[in-house]
């Protein structure tokens, strides 16, 4: 399990650095992969040729990192979860989750909207079940969701 959990660990940091590449890259206008390969698609994102392969591989690179933070909040009862790596682990998935839009892909924008909004209620649920106010649960998701 431990060598699954680095597996995991690997892939979602390996997506959040393509993320913050892949945005350099979007936001300066390259017209080629590191400035040297050119894509036969002008849509590229990070070192992806297709930016539809890119969301994929976003979907599943947060969906990593989102379950091995749920991990380690379920493993390790006797450590605060805010002393765990897993607030690093649910940047990380924030990072690959914010480049979905930014890549093109409208049907991994969507996919990377779905798991955000069943992390959030899977997170809601928990705090409800551990005695927290739904109502300030509620309120909170509300206020965080999108504008």
């Amino acid at each position: 399990r431990r060598l699954q959990r680095m597996f995991l660990a690997t892939i979602a940091g390996n997506a959040a650095l393509l993320a913050c590449v892949g945005t350099v890259f979007k936001l300066s206008g390259a017209t080629a992969i590191f400035g040297r390969v050119s894509s036969p698609n002008p849509h590229f994102f990070a070192s992806f040729f297709y930016y539809n392969h890119w969301g994929a591989f976003a979907v599943l690179g947060a969906a990593a990192a989102i379950g091995l933070a749920m991990d380690l909040g379920r493993r390790d009862r006797h450590t605060s979860w805010q002393h765990t790596p897993a607030p690093l682990l649910g940047v990380l998935a924030l990072l690959q989750l914010a480049s979905l839009p930014l890549s093109g892909g409208r049907a991994s924008a969507v996919a990377g909207l779905l798991l955000a909004v069943v992390v959030a209620g899977r997170m809601a649920f928990g705090l409800a079940r551990s005695g927290r106010h739904m109502t300030l649960i509620s309120a909170s998701l509300l206020a965080a969701g999108p504008r």
